[in-house]
């Protein structure tokens, strides 16, 4: 692969993702009250909309934009949670943290059974991964609604993103032990 090929749009916007996490990781997020914060993570946000629709239609999709479409999103998610975990200590109960925990562990079984069956990694882009993917970009969003409007928004918010996923996890889940051979 050659470098030209490699400097595609939707590369450059991939990796304004990453800078943008890398970016994060030293923007305060106090009070979901930071807007420097929002207007970084929102630019984050909408190259992850755009990267992949540009790939498609432009036949520039690669190996190495998968790869680095993998990486910016993994990143942006873990960076965004990090920053907004101690707010999520303090407006989360339990069971709440129980059905998350559900979530992530039907979500690693999906990881597993995959790598078992196919000896690689996938996560299929159903309706409901979409959706839950999305509910989980908007949690910063929905602590700004909680902190202005003080009426608990966030814990059913929680509650809603935690289901969902669930669900979602729980479909792929069946879909790879179902799969008889890797996707192309």
């Amino acid at each position: 692969m050659n470098k030209k090929s490699l400097i595609t749009v939707p590369n450059i916007l991939t990796s304004i993702r990453l800078i943008g996490a890398i970016a994060l990781i030293f923007i305060p997020f106090k009070d979901a009250t930071n807007i420097v914060f929002y207007i970084v993570y929102t630019v984050a946000g909408v190259t992850d909309l755009f990267d992949g629709m540009i790939a498609r239609r432009t036949g520039s999709v690669s190996k190495f934009g998968s790869i680095l479409d993998s990486i910016a999103d993994v990143s942006i998610y873990a960076v965004m949670i990090a920053r907004v975990f101690r707010t999520l200590i303090e407006k989360l109960v339990w069971w709440v943290w129980v059905l998350a925990g559900i979530a992530v562990a039907v979500r690693a079984a999906c990881y597993i059974v995959y790598y078992a069956k196919f000896k690689g990694f996938a996560s299929t882009h159903f309706f409901l991964n979409k959706a839950s993917g999305v509910s989980i970009f908007l949690i910063p969003y929905a602590l700004a609604v909680d902190h202005f409007v003080k009426n608990n928004f966030f814990v059913y918010y929680a509650l809603f993103i935690s289901v969902l996923a669930i669900a979602a996890a729980a479909i792929e889940l069946v879909s790879h032990i179902r799969r008889k051979e890797a996707p192309n």
